[in-house]
């Protein structure tokens, strides 16, 4: 059987929990019967040659601002000119673009994955209500956002499928060793308690409130507690100020843009998601396959992940106060972070499995309507 020719379609190979999860997609996909490729409308992304040192051709379609009409007509050529079976796009911009161009095209299977929910916008729910309809199958990673796309937006529920995202366990896992190395390497001390963050530095995942939150806690003195902030974007100047107008700078570390997640979640004690909205993020299961107990804010899919009280605690969205108590209560109680941590473990390993993932996409790429 000749293996089906499959594209991704994506905004850029940056690195983020999309990205990051094409890229596990594409090392997990049996070579006998898909032969991935990717489109990206924005080049340079670090990504990039990741992909492209294991063989996988990455094409830059060198997006226009606004909406580029000639990008239709370049990634129809694509598809045609490498004789692509399936199309696979991510988010919004993607799927716009995807969509006309696999239709116009015909016979292509369009499998479109929905990974967040942006509530109360009139205008793009029409679209993405005409682009379901257009579209194979439309994938949402949470209930959340599966819920949004049927209740909200008007998605016909017969062509949904709710695939939760999932993790790589045995990476993403505890380690005494790769634990100790990683702290010596960042400078953080055996007695001292890391909360942290992994996520692009954006105004939607709302570092303010982490760094406010922990602020009590982290001032210099105060306790053992250190910050650890990995990623970077362009609120990185806004929030070194923010730490330097606390009183904290000194306690804070900014990592910038890594790709050795692993170790940097093996360093931490206690990991925070403080995003404005989310669907199901990547890096919230890749904490807590680490045994990393959680604090989230109480938002999109985040709720479906972190059992509160059990694996971690949940939040209301900008309640300052409320993070710092629940901070407060992890960073004095290490029996409370091992018993959190563990028990997020066994839930991912149960719930969140990046072979049942990759299987029922599989499936969608082969036609398979269940």
């Amino acid at each position: 059987m000749t293996a089906k020719r499959l594209l991704f379609v994506n905004h850029s190979l940056a690195m983020g929990g999309i990205e990051t999860m094409l890229v596990d997609m594409i090392r997990l996909l049996p070579k006998d019967r898909f032969s991935p490729e990717v489109a990206v409308f924005e080049s340079g992304g670090s990504l990039e040659q990741v992909l492209e040192q294991r063989g996988i051709p990455v094409h830059r379609l060198d997006k226009r601002e606004g909406v580029d009409a000639g990008l239709f007509l370049r990634l129809r050529k694509l598809i045609v000119d490498r004789k692509i079976d399936v199309v696979h796009s991510h988010n919004y911009s993607a799927w716009i673009y995807a969509c006309v161009s696999a239709r116009s095209v015909g016979g292509i299977v369009h499998v479109h994955t929905e990974h967040s929910a942006v509530e109360n916008v009139g205008r793009r729910y029409m679209a993405q209500r005409w682009l379901s309809r257009l579209t194979s199958r439309v994938v949402a990673v949470s209930q959340h956002v599966h819920d949004v796309m049927i209740n909200d937006i008007g998605v016909d529920k017969r062509r949904i499928r709710l695939v939760l995202n999932g993790v790589n366990t045995a990476r993403f896992a505890p380690n005494v060793e790769v634990r100790l190395a990683a702290r010596m390497e960042i400078g953080l001390s055996e007695d001292e308690v890391a909360i942290g963050i992994v996520a692009r530095l954006v105004p939607i995942k709302n570092h303010a409130l982490l760094i406010r939150a922990a602020a009590p806690l982290i001032v210099a003195g105060a306790s053992s507690a250190r910050l650890v902030i990995v990623g970077d974007g362009p609120e990185r100047p806004a929030l070194e100020a923010l730490c330097t107008e606390l009183g904290v700078a000194e306690k804070v570390l900014f990592l910038g843009e890594r790709r050795d997640t692993e170790r940097l979640l093996n360093a931490m004690d206690i990991y925070v998601l403080s995003s404005i909205s989310e669907g199901m993020n990547l890096t919230l299961l890749e904490a807590m396959s680490a045994s990393l107990p959680v604090v989230a804010t109480d938002v999109g899919g985040n709720g479906e992940i972190v059992e509160d009280g059990v694996t971690g605690h949940l939040v209301a969205l900008d309640d300052t106060n409320a993070m710092t108590i629940r901070l407060d209560q992890l960073t004095g109680d290490s029996r409370l972070r091992r018993e959190m941590g563990d028990a997020g473990r066994v839930s991912i390993v149960r719930r969140f499995n990046e072979q049942a993932m990759i299987s029922q996409y599989m499936s969608l790429y082969e036609g398979d309507p269940g």
